[in-house]
């Protein structure tokens, strides 16, 4: 019926590839979740930069966290214009949690935080926040 003992492996091997597909699905998102809560309860803690404000946070996948900052200081801002790509990243981890905040222990290294600076709407810069290393 299979073509005798060759049949019966490329059989058995079709179906352990279909678990292992099926086993492949979609990250859980709950840490995901919990970390966007973390970041709403705590973003007028003074761990973040207290002079930019967080206007926007969601969670774009089970993966990847957007935090949409806002640059109200009219110097910040022109300042961030004249910078490069390279600095205005650099600059954009200002926005990024403290070292000692408690989400990394909830995003370790598998969930990323972007942030997004802009003003009034206009993208300034962005950065991907780092986890403290041990």
């Amino acid at each position: 019926m299979f073509g005798g003992r060759q049949g019966a492996l490329k059989v058995w091997g079709l179906v352990v590839a279909a678990l292992l597909l099926a086993g492949c699905g979609e990250d859980d998102p709950a840490r995901a979740k919990e970390a966007v809560s973390w970041i709403r309860m705590h973003k007028h803690d003074g761990l973040a930069n207290p002079i930019w404000k967080i206007t926007g946070i969601k969670m774009e996948d089970a993966r990847n966290i957007i935090v949409d900052v806002w640059v109200p200081n009219p110097r910040h801002v022109e300042m961030l214009r004249s910078q490069s790509l390279m600095r205005k990243s650099l600059i954009a981890k200002y926005a990024c949690p403290a070292a000692r905040a408690g989400i990394w222990t909830i995003v370790k290294d598998d969930i990323k935080i972007r942030v997004n600076l802009h003003d009034e709407g206009i993208h300034l810069g962005n950065a991907i926040c780092t986890p403290p290393r041990a």
